[in-house]
């Protein structure tokens, strides 16, 4: 539990920390979601880093998944795209928890042991980082739980509005 200087100055911290305030620190932060994908809104390519894409494979897998389902107007088309961007976020976080799972995190040991000096461990260089890798592994699991359950939630109301779509009687185009 908190003590009362913590909420303290964790409110006068706050009155400060409100976030970017600049126009070019608003549009960095926009770009967030570039770095992972797993809360990316758009359908574009992860353009650098440890999970790059190449943005002709990205527009291939998006068209592909909007081609199969068929739309039929242009209601039915982005509907389907929305249906193809989930799919594409489930992609990323396959990727992102495999590559967390083979430990390629981007915590290096020097800093996993300083860390873990901070925290009072009289724990073995080997053991700290064990641990160190252990709870770096977790928080990027949870996130990847916590994307992957957004992520389908999006695609099964995306796939239910699709198919109410799909029931109407749309007249042929002339």
């Amino acid at each position: 539990m908190a003590t009362d200087a913590q909420i303290q100055a964790n409110r006068n911290n706050a009155r400060r920390s409100t976030g970017p305030r600049s126009e070019a620190g608003k549009a960095k932060s926009k770009q967030n979601s570039l770095k992972h994908g797993g809360y990316a809104t758009v359908s574009i390519a992860i353009p650098r880093g440890q999970f790059a894409e190449d943005p002709s494979e990205v527009a291939a897998f998006i068209d592909g998944i909007v081609a199969s389902l068929e739309p039929r107007d242009e209601l039915e088309h982005q509907e389907a795209t929305n249906i193809a961007v989930a799919y594409l976020r489930l992609r990323r976080i396959t990727a992102l928890e495999a590559e967390s799972i083979a430990g390629s995190s981007s915590l290096r040991e020097t800093e996993a042991d300083e860390l873990l000096e901070l925290m009072g461990s009289t724990k073995t260089p080997e053991q700290k980082r064990e641990s160190s890798a252990f709870a770096v592994l977790n928080r990027i699991m949870s996130v990847c739980s916590r994307i992957e359950s957004r992520s389908s939630t999006s695609l099964d109301r995306a796939l239910t509005r699709y198919r109410h779509l799909q029931d109407r009687d749309i007249p042929p185009a002339a």
